[in-house]
C-alpha cells in the first residue's frame, strides 16, 4: 500500500492533483482544503490512503494526519464512500469536525444531497 508521496505537484484539477514522484505521475484525489495547501508547481508531501478495488487502485491525499483520520472514520459509515467523505471534508470547517455528534448527524443530509439514500440510518 502507498502511505505517503513526496514529489513535484505537476497539476491541480477539480478534486485531484498529479504528483510526479521519480518521473511517475500519480493521480491523487484530495479535498479542496488539501488542494488549497499545495504549491502550484513545487515539492509537496501528501499522506495517502490507498483503496484497492477490483477495477481500480485509487489514491486519496491529505495535507494532515488529522484529515486522513477523519476520512477513514467517515468511510466506515455505511453508504459513505470516498467521494462523499472528501466532499464532507471539503465543506466542513475544523470547528465542525471537532463536533463529532453534529458531523454524524450531517452524514444522512450529505448522502441525500449526493443521492445515496441511506434508508434506516437511524440518526
Amino acid at each position: 500500500m502507498i502511505a505517503r508521496l513526496r514529489g513535484i505537484v505537476d497539476g491541480i484539477e477539480d478534486g485531484r492533483c498529479i504528483m510526479d514522484v521519480g518521473g511517475v505521475g500519480y493521480l491523487v484525489f484530495c479535498s479542496s482544503r488539501t488542494l488549497g495547501a499545495l504549491p502550484n508547481a513545487g515539492v509537496a508531501t501528501l499522506l495517502i490512503e490507498t483503496q484497492v478495488r477490483e477495477d481500480a487502485i485509487a489514491l486519496y491525499g491529505f495535507a494532515t494526519s488529522a484529515e486522513r483520520e477523519w476520512f477513514r472514520l467517515l468511510t466506515t459509515v455505511q453508504g459513505v464512500g470516498a467521494k462523499v467523505a472528501l466532499a464532507l471534508l471539503s465543506a466542513l470547517s475544523l470547528a465542525a469536525r471537532r463536533n463529532v455528534r453534529g458531523l454524524i448527524r450531517m452524514i444522512p443530509i450529505a448522502a441525500a444531497v449526493f443521492g445515496l439514500g441511506l434508508i434506516g440510518f437511524g440518526l
